[in-house]
């Protein structure tokens, strides 16, 4: 691990204590990393066997896990699907780190379930600053643990609380220069709906939306209606560029959907978007009620749509 900049050691220390586990055979890093932790208030356990990990996660409750990705045979990836996979109350933040640094090797960390990931070697401002983010996280979770408040049509997050602790990671990523997304999810031919079907029709479609959109996020990510036949996805630490298998997730998830109703059966047409946060120069409110850039994808029934029924697009 490089030596820490003098930047970052005049930085303010977390205000949390976080209880850490660090999975990885490389003793000399494991050491080090160790040792900075600790000096920063945390707590800090150590593991090489995967199997004694699980073990340790079951019967102590750690705020975050750091997972190396070089482990023999895929072992970060399978640590990381087999911890996602066990259920607990609180968040759990899981740091990927490991020598490639390409593009795809990034794509598998998230998918596995990490929240990010970190290339060798980790440098302490870094580590800094996923610890902040894992803080951040958590403090998140359990505002909405406080909050409860639930869309009562499609029993997702309601808007309100939502918009709250949208409003706090906002913050929080222009005071450390974080990134995140918003991800929409937009039900395009209401209007064709709502004139053949009826208002009803439109709150059993969103219902049926909501169940197949509660299958999709990663841990980390929060999801609500808007509004009628609208959607959002807030991806923790994840850029629009990193965004696309949220959205390929999503297009698997919603295919061949198909709403029974009186009068017939509605194939909605849906489009998914993504728009970056923070944006500077606009509040999290207005982010909500700007239109996204240009769709990803379309869902859906593959023929024309009236004119008016057709969500426009701008870039913010």
């Amino acid at each position: 691990m490089p030596p820490e900049s003098s930047d970052s050691q005049q930085s303010d220390h977390l205000q949390l204590s976080l209880r850490v586990l660090l999975v990885s055979k490389d003793t000399l890093f494991a050491r080090i990393a160790r040792a900075k932790l600790e000096g920063w208030g945390h707590t800090v356990c150590i593991e090489e066997d995967l199997a004694a990990a699980i073990q340790w996660y079951r019967i102590d409750p750690f705020h975050m896990v750091i997972v190396d990705f070089d482990l023999p045979d895929g072992g970060g990836e399978r640590l990381c699907r087999d911890l996602r996979g066990i259920p607990r109350p609180d968040y759990l933040y899981l740091l990927g780190y490991g020598g490639a640094a390409d593009k795809e090797r990034s794509i598998q960390v998230l998918e596995a379930g990490a929240d990010s990931y970190s290339v060798k070697p980790l440098h302490p401002a870094e580590l800094r600053l996923r610890l902040e983010q894992a803080a951040r996280l958590l403090s998140a979770n359990k505002a909405l643990l406080r909050e409860h408040g639930t869309d009562p049509l499609t029993g997702l997050l309601g808007r309100q609380t939502f918009e709250r602790v949208f409003a706090v990671l906002h913050a929080e990523c222009l005071r450390s220069g974080s990134t995140g997304s918003l991800m929409f999810v937009d039900v395009v031919n209401t209007h064709e709906l709502r004139r053949r079907f009826g208002p009803p029709a439109l709150d059993a479609v969103d219902a049926d939306v909501a169940r197949r959109l509660a299958r999709v996020p990663r841990a980390s990510d929060i999801v609500t209606r808007l509004d009628q036949g609208r959607f959002c996805l807030l991806l923790t630490n994840t850029s629009s560029l990193q965004s696309h298998v949220v959205a390929l997730r999503i297009g698997e998830a919603l295919k061949d959907l198909h709403t029974v109703v009186e009068g017939g059966s509605i194939s909605p047409r849906m489009t998914v978007s993504v728009t970056d946060f923070p944006v500077p120069a606009a509040s999290p409110a207005q982010l909500l009620e700007r239109l996204p850039s240009p769709p990803l994808t379309v869902i859906g029934p593959e023929s024309p749509l009236e004119d008016d029924t057709i969500v426009p697009t701008s870039i913010l």
